[in-house]
């Protein structure tokens, strides 16, 4: 294995980039000018210092409100060491200077890029060059051009206030609504029935759309439904990238139609206006209780973006309780109670736009919602500039495992939810909320393609209800419990649960047919193995079949057709699940040998010997699912069983998906044992669907893999952790399996290691700024730092590397497996918002090496 570099930059790239000028979108010069803190008659040994400590703007972006100014630039450190950013000042054309209204300081290590935020009154004038002091260097200049500014993002809101045609504002004061946004934004008032039609048939792009009308949405006679109309908006979010603000109360509650009047949809309207982007959500959170909600620090900051102080907690009735499909990107106002979070006011994303919902009561002051519906459109079209161009050709959907009621371990999983979300939606990412177990289940069993996979849940991995106690049809584990006929060349016999097969009562053997799946090497391993000793009863509930042989040990000669066949072209490509439809004969030999052959002539073989015991009895289990160590049966669908007569075989009982209870039940299906979650073929599932349908599925904390949990599983409580009852611990053999199935070996993940990011890391860091990945993380912040082997390095991508140079250690890690990737974050919760977007823009990267590739 070939050891890996950490890579820095030498001092002739530093000399290369201050050279260099770079241009920004075609628009943005960036003119570095050098300017001494001690003036022009700095000595040498202090120009020698700012050299080291040089800072270069990399991009720069502006938002023009009526008040200020927002400059948004990325600042890289250039010099050799580190580099504190602490001010920024600009200069008007007269050599003025003004510092800025707000601004965010910084610390960049050498070569670190990271973003910065600077606000500054348009009262002052045009400003002429933007500078940003560091502490102990020279300032850093950024020429601004009037070209800069006149293109510059503008805040221009449509409001629909149509209280002169009659409409009333329900709940919401226009008035004083309108007199906020004219404050900041460039205002549009759109007050008659012909132009609200225009505005919903032809819509403008990018703009913030503000209905002054609360929880009553006005509509034009033109349109024949409410729902036509309602989801055309929501299209016009999606597709044309609108803000649209709703002010006060249950969002879409009511629309008042021209000529007629108000009508109730109740909450069919907003999810009729989420329709497009299969989304649902509930605003009830008056019914649990939940009628006020605390400012959050995404709040803060838009109140002081637009100066505006806001209160800390808010009547907030109408909260969102649940919802699904999107995402709530910015969180404004909150409440987290047990395992659930109540969103006060937030902006969802919806395809390229946003759903502002703002839940206040009707009696929530006037002013106070005028200000807040003010600052949070303003923040959230603040939020969606960008420095640079768009990152992805093709913006991957990130589905965000984040379910209602249901706890995390390690972690605060609605924290991570946040900050995940934050970041992959800031790079126009699709992010799907999966927040229900049927939604979750829907996911696994209809997988889509090329998709990034976060799970929140830290070192539990949430699992749907039909692989946890004795619900659903999708069964998992199976074998004979009731009376059964197997039909042998000399007759048929029957047999309970707790009487195996005696084989010697059919000489030229017996015969299974099944349709089954092969994932790996190991499962034929699994699919045909051989237990020591006469089994118990307690074993059942992990066997499909038990044989018992008379004779000497047996053999099992397996031949396929009528299969749907993936290239096989060496013992990797062997391994990639396809389905077979295989006849098993049974007969007296020593091994047990398994053979698929390829249309293209290619094979590969596996053999396993079985072991003699109890006497000359040997127990196989014909395994084509999989025993209790693995569990495909996820993948079955009908299993037959064949008669021998007159020389060849025919079908006699056919076993499918539509009677499987009939003849199986579930596993440990026993009235004094607690059921176990069927966990090893729910990771094989995942395993799988990372393999064939290239999903790229983040690990973001923790030691992986270590729970499973569902709020509906009442068995075997957390272990030792004083977790409630609907988690199952697995312990280390969750990533151990997982681990196997990628083809190598877990030594263990408990290894708390000092890291440093890697060239790959860096480029990570670089590609996805806002993420502001630390370049080192101490070892109390890498505590589940993966150690393993038997994985080729051509396979792994490496973002945090161990400093002590350990070969099969790694902090941060991708592993490829099939069409997809597998992310390993050692992270601890200590730095719990920095990981989770680390995290994030670990996985956003491969997809974008993996399937974004021009």
């Amino acid at each position: 294995m070939i050891r890996r570099k950490h890579l820095g930059i030498s001092g002739v790239i530093a000399l290369l980039i201050l050279v260099v000028v770079s241009v920004a979108g075609g628009v943005v010069v960036y003119n570095w000018v050098l300017l001494s803190l001690k003036g022009a008659q700095a000595s040498a040994e202090s120009q020698a210092k700012a050299f080291k400590e040089l800072v270069a703007v990399e991009g720069c972006a502006v938002l023009k409100t009526k008040t200020s100014y927002i400059f948004k630039a990325y600042l890289r450190n250039v010099g050799s060491i580190t580099a504190k950013v602490d001010a920024a000042y600009f200069y008007d054309e007269h050599g003025n200077a003004i510092r800025a209204m707000f601004f965010n300081p910084v610390e960049l290590e050498p070569y670190e890029l990271r973003s910065v935020t600077a606000g500054f009154p348009t009262q002052s004038g045009a400003p002429h060059s933007l500078v940003f002091k560091t502490q102990r260097a020279v300032p850093t200049t950024l020429q601004i051009t009037s070209y800069m500014l006149e293109h510059a993002a503008r805040v221009d809101v449509y409001l629909i206030d149509l209280t002169s045609q009659g409409v009333p504002g329900h709940w919401v004061n226009p008035t004083i609504l309108r007199s906020y946004l004219e404050q900041y934004a460039y205002v549009e008032v759109v007050d008659s029935w012909s132009e609200l039609d225009s505005l919903i048939r032809d819509p403008p792009t990018g703009v913030v759309v503000v209905n002054a009308h609360g929880e009553l949405v006005p509509m034009p006679s033109t349109w024949s439904s409410w729902e036509d109309y309602f989801k055309k908006i929501g299209v016009n979010i999606r597709d044309y990238g609108w803000i649209w603000v709703s002010v006060k109360g249950y969002p879409f509650y009511y629309y008042y139609k021209e000529g007629e009047g108000k009508f109730t949809v109740g909450s069919s309207g907003v999810n009729r206006v989420l329709t497009p982007v299969a989304g649902q959500a509930d605003f009830w959170s008056q019914s649990d209780g939940v009628t006020s909600t605390a400012l959050t620090s995404t709040g803060v900051e838009a109140s002081e973006l637009v100066s505006l102080s806001l209160a800390s907690q808010a009547d907030t009735p109408r909260a969102c309780r649940s919802v699904s499909g999107v995402m709530p990107v910015l969180i404004f106002y909150e409440l987290e109670q047990g395992d659930k979070t109540y969103y006060g006011a937030a902006s969802y994303k919806v395809g390229k736009g946003y759903l502002l919902v703002n839940g206040f009561s009707a009696g929530y002051s006037d002013d106070e919602t005028a200000k807040a519906a003010t600052a949070f459109a303003i923040y959230t079209k603040f939020y969606t500039m960008k420095v640079r161009g768009p990152v992805f050709n093709t913006p991957p959907t990130v589905y965000m495992l984040c379910l209602d009621s249901t706890h995390s371990h390690w972690i605060d999983k609605d924290e991570v939810a946040d900050s995940s979300t934050w970041l992959a939606a800031y790079y126009d990412a699709n992010v799907v909320l999966v927040s229900s177990y049927s939604s979750l289940e829907d996911l696994m069993l209809n997988p889509p393609s090329e998709v990034v996979v976060i799970n929140t849940h830290g070192e539990a991995v949430p699992i749907p209800d039909s692989w946890v106690g004795d619900q659903g049809s999708n069964w998992r584990t199976v074998y004979f419990s009731q009376l059964t006929e197997i039909y042998g060349a000399q007759g048929s016999s029957s047999y309970t649960q707790s009487r195996p097969i005696d084989i010697s009562k059919f000489p030229e053997g017996i015969k299974v047919q099944a349709r089954v799946a092969c994932l790996a090497p190991r499962w034929f391993a699994i699919g045909f193995t051989s237990s020591a000793g006469a089994p118990s009863l307690s074993e059942w509930g992990h066997r499909v079949v038990l044989v018992e042989f008379r004779e000497t040990t047996p053999r099992f000669v397996v031949s396929f057709n009528n299969y749907q066949y993936e290239s096989i072209t060496g013992s990797e490509d062997a391994s990639l699940l396809s389905w077979y439809t295989i006849n098993l004969t049974v007969f007296s030999n020593s091994t047990v040998k398994v053979v698929i052959k390829g249309e293209n002539g290619d094979q590969y073989t596996h053999t396993t010997s079985l072991k003699r015991s109890y006497s000359d009895i040997n127990h196989v289990s014909i395994g084509v699912w999989g025993l209790s160590s693995g569990d495909a049966s996820y993948l079955v669908s009908e299993v037959k069983i064949h008669n021998y007569s007159g020389g060849s075989w025919s079908c006699v009982e056919s076993i499918s998906s539509s009677n499987w209870r009939s003849w199986w039940t579930v596993e440990n299906d026993q009235a004094d044992t607690p059921y176990t979650p069927r966990w090893r073929g729910y990771f094989a599932m995942i395993t799988w669907h990372v393999k064939r349908y290239g999903w790229i599925w983040d690990n973001i904390i923790g030691y992986p893999y270590y729970y499973v949990v569902n709020v509906h599983y009442s068995g075997k409580p957390g272990w030792s952790t004083g977790d409630s009852d609907h988690e199952y611990s697995i312990g280390s053999s969750g990533a151990s399996y997982v681990f196997e199935l990628l083809g190598g070996n877990l030594i263990t993940c408990f290894n708390s290691v000092e890291c440093i990011l890697t060239s790959t890391g860096r480029k990570a860091k670089d590609l996805f700024v806002e993420a502001a990945i630390p370049t080192h993380l101490s070892s109390s912040d890498v505590v589940r730092a993966q150690r393993f082997t038997g994985i080729s390095f051509d396979r792994i991508k490496v973002f945090y590397d161990d400093v002590s140079g350990n070969i099969d250690l790694f902090g941060s890690c991708s592993i490829k497996y099939g069409k997809g990737h597998i992310l390993f974050n050692g992270f601890a919760p200590n730095r719990l918002v920095e990981a989770s977007k680390a995290a994030t823009a670990f996985a956003l990267y491969i997809y974008k090496i993996a399937f974004d590739q021009s």
